[in-house]
C-alpha cells in the first residue's frame, strides 16, 4: 500500500479556481481550458499547497502547481497520439518541527508519473516488484494523490497537498480504489465535438485536439476530466 504523501483534490464547492494559471497557456481571448502547445510547453491545471493544520510535531510546507507537458522530444512535430506527462513545480522541502523551521524551502520540478524500481538498497538486488511513485485514490474525504515514500523526512511537497481546482472526475471510482499514475497515459486525440467545431471556425487553419486519458491497469475504468474542465489543444 502506498505511504503517507497525499495530494487532496478538493471537491467542496466554492474552494476557488486556478488564479492566473491556465490563462498562461493562451492569449487573453482564448478560453481558459485551451492550450497553445506550440507557444507554451506547460499547461497548468491547478495551484496547490501544503500547510496542514492537523500536525503538531513535524510537517512540510509547500506551494506548487500541477501541469501537463509533452513527454518526449518530438522530432516530427506534435500530432495525433503525442504523449503528455503530469508534473508538479514549485517551492517545497520547507520542514517544520515543533514550530521551528528545520529545512528552508527550495524550488523543485518533478514528474508525477515515475516508476520506483523494486530494489533492496541494503543488498543491491532487485525484489522483482516495482511501484508507482504517485497514485490517485478515492477516500471518504475526497480524491487524494498518494506518494510511495514514507515520512516527512523524505517528503518534498508534503503529504496533505490541496489543489484549488478539481480537474479530474473519479466519481465512478470505488471507495479506496486507486490508479497508479505511472500506468496512466495522457495523449492528444482528434475530437469532432460541437465545442471543437466552434473553435475550428474561430481558429481556421489550426489543428484542434482533445487530451485523452488512458490507463494500462487491467479492470480500471477510464479517468475523466471534470465536467467543468475539458482541456483542448491547438497547434
Amino acid at each position: 500500500m502506498l505511504g503517507a504523501k497525499f495530494l487532496l483534490i478538493t471537491t467542496i464547492g466554492g474552494v476557488g479556481s486556478v488564479i492566473g494559471c491556465t490563462s498562461l497557456s493562451g492569449q487573453d481571448w482564448d478560453p481558459p481550458h485551451l492550450w497553445r502547445i506550440g507557444t507554451n510547453n506547460k499547461f497548468y491545471l491547478s495551484n496547490c499547497f501544503n500547510n496542514p493544520t492537523d500536525k503538531q510535531n513535524k510537517w512540510v510546507k509547500s506551494d506548487l502547481r500541477i501541469y501537463l507537458t509533452v513527454k518526449e522530444s518530438i522530432n516530427d512535430g506534435i500530432k495525433q497520439d503525442t504523449k503528455l506527462e503530469l508534473w508538479a513545480e514549485g517551492y517545497g522541502g520547507k520542514k517544520i518541527e515543533k514550530g521551528e523551521i528545520i529545512n528552508y524551502a527550495r524550488y523543485g520540478d518533478k514528474s508525477l508519473q515515475n516508476t520506483l524500481s523494486g530494489e533492496d538498497a541494503r543488498l543491491g538486488t532487485s525484489t522483482g516488484h516495482d511501484s508507482s511513485e504517485y497514485a490517485f485514490w478515492k477516500w471518504s474525504v475526497g480524491i487524494v494523490l498518494g506518494e510511495a515514500s514514507a515520512g516527512e523526512d523524505s517528503q518534498f511537497f508534503g503529504d496533505t497537498i490541496q489543489c484549488k481546482k478539481q480537474f479530474f472526475d473519479l466519481s465512478e471510482l470505488r471507495q479506496d480504489e486507486h490508479y497508479r499514475l505511472d500506468k496512466v497515459t495522457f495523449k492528444l486525440t482528434k475530437d469532432e465535438g460541437s465545442e471543437n467545431a466552434e473553435l475550428k471556425e474561430k481558429y481556421k487553419g489550426r489543428e484542434i485536439y482533445s487530451i485523452k486519458i488512458e490507463t494500462s491497469e487491467s479492470g480500471k475504468k477510464p479517468i475523466k476530466w471534470a465536467d467543468n474542465f475539458k482541456p483542448l489543444v491547438i497547434i
